[in-house]
């Protein structure tokens, strides 16, 4: 086949398949899985018997999928990944009241390069400065650098420091008195080293201490101090207007997200279907009863919206996590396995209370001992090891309840023990009635507080959880941050 042909027939297959999207989200940031897979493509007239087929495999186009509509520009990936990367650390400010902005960590072989071509550069620095006459070109440039770095530490109140590092490093002064062979560099790294320690933190007045105990003061230490600087006062206004960015956050997050809906609309695919889920479609009881989004209220709206938070407790990982809550993955996982402790737990205490029987659950801390004791036990407790925990409860179960009976001179048979055994085995099972029970207490309660049917004064703990009621609270606590963040 000649050149003309092969190039015609690349035309044609790319012309052929010009209608379909591309999945340009890739997980370019330190956040788990924020992509969307999904593909869709424009319908078109397909003969039975003449099936279109792609240029690059022997699949039919439903199969293999078409050729992008359109080509994504690099411009436009490093701005979607900014994006993502903005929404998180919104997000992560918001939520985490101990987050501080950190220097970038690098693997060793980075390091290694990194250090030596500072040394590198430094090294030359300092032998051109050795020169007779003195080479100045790379000094000049690292002062304008530095002016630059200091000048973006400073607000618009520092008007007067301002001026003072305007008039020490003004660079066409300084290449005046380099080409007149005056300037003394040094002296100005000196000045430079004196500046920083009135700008920087009391944290880094040990460093300011080692540079001004340098001979060789012109060191990369300067930059280094900077670079930290810089991390300080990043901190200290990240905490001075976290307030602002706690009442802001959820809405700049919903417009990045927005951003990102319109160059990949099915983004929202995995979203949309856990909201489905909630609606009633074929209940012809409910109030949601054979509703679509476009004709629910918002009360039926909020009431969709925290019924299908209150899934992600006890999420089917054969669904697709929501996107606007991949920030959060992990946060609400740890929620959950911690609800499935609190079910487990409380679900053991009243077993063996009710098998141990009035006199022994009177006796003082029996139950809160009992209940911080299991909770050790279940601190790792998850669907996997579910089994194997609650053997080792009953084990703890029998042996509290055993001495607490002989201190109360009350017999516990071998019988009792067995009970109590089989029936905390049984809790493993999730339409056990007592661990039903206590999972829709809790889940009713939660449901009531991120809802706000109540007013949160007016809640009343549920019957039969007052053991768990610092561990419930605080669990509740954490949901509602992130339920109240989005």
């Amino acid at each position: 086949m000649s050149s003309e042909d092969e190039k015609k027939e690349v035309e044609t297959n790319d012309s052929a398949h010009d209608d379909s999207k591309i999945d340009i989200l890739q997980s370019t940031v330190p956040l788990e899985d924020m992509s969307s897979s999904n593909d869709t493509g424009t319908k078109r007239k397909r003969s039975d018997l003449n099936i279109p087929i792609t240029s690059t495999t022997n699949l039919p186009t439903w199969v293999a999928g078409a050729s992008p509509a359109k080509f994504v520009s690099m411009d436009e990936l490093m701005k979607m990944s900014a994006a993502l990367e903005n929404m998180a650390l919104v997000h992560e400010i918001a939520l985490n009241p101990e987050f501080v902005i950190q220097k970038n960590s690098t693997d060793l072989v980075q390091q290694t390069v990194e250090d030596c071509m500072k040394k590198a550069y430094w090294d030359k620095l300092r032998e051109e400065l050795a020169r007779i006459p003195p080479d100045y070109s790379y000094a000049l440039i690292l002062l304008d650098d530095i002016k630059k770095m200091i000048l973006n530490l400073l607000t618009e109140q520092h008007v007067r420091l301002r001026s003072e590092v305007e008039c020490m490093l003004d660079i066409d002064l300084l290449k005046q008195q380099a080409e007149n062979k005056c300037l003394d560099v040094r002296q100005l790294f000196e000045n430079i080293v004196e500046l920083l320690s009135r700008l920087c933190a009391p944290a880094r007045d040990k460093l300011v201490n080692d540079l001004r105990e340098k001979i060789d003061n012109v060191d990369i230490g300067i930059c280094e101090l900077l670079d930290l600087m810089k991390l300080d006062m990043a901190n200290f206004f990240m905490q001075v207007n976290r307030s602002v960015l706690e009442e802001h956050s959820a809405e700049y997050e919903r417009r990045q997200f927005m951003m990102l809906l319109e160059k990949n609309p099915e983004l929202e695919l995995s979203t949309m279907s856990w909201l489905r889920r909630h609606i009633s479609v074929d209940n012809t009881d409910g109030p949601l009863a054979k509703k679509s989004f476009e004709n629910l209220n918002n009360s039926e709206v909020s009431s969709i919206i925290s019924d299908a938070y209150m899934e992600l407790l006890e999420w089917d990982f054969r669904n697709a996590y929501p996107e606007t809550l991949k920030i959060d993955r992990l946060r609400l996982e740890a929620i959950a396995i911690k609800y499935l402790q609190l079910i487990i737990c409380t679900s053991c205490v009243l077993v063996s209370c009710n098998l141990a029987g009035k006199d022994v659950v009177q006796v003082k801390d029996f139950k809160t001992n009992l209940k911080n004791d299991i909770i050790v036990i279940t601190n790792d407790i998850d669907k996997s090891n579910l089994m194997d925990r609650l053997e080792a409860v009953s084990v703890l179960c029998n042996d509290k309840i055993l001495k607490c009976c002989k201190t109360i001179n009350i017999n516990w048979t071998k019988e009792r023990s067995a009970e109590l055994r089989e029936q905390i085995l049984e809790i493993r099972n999730c339409a056990n009635h007592v661990r039903k029970l206590i999972r829709d207490r809790m889940h009713n309660f939660i449901l009531s507080m991120i809802s706000n049917r109540v007013p949160f004064y007016q809640q009343r703990f549920p019957s039969g959880l007052s053991i768990i009621h610092a561990e419930l609270s605080a669990l509740t606590a954490r949901f509602i941050r992130i339920n109240g963040s989005l």
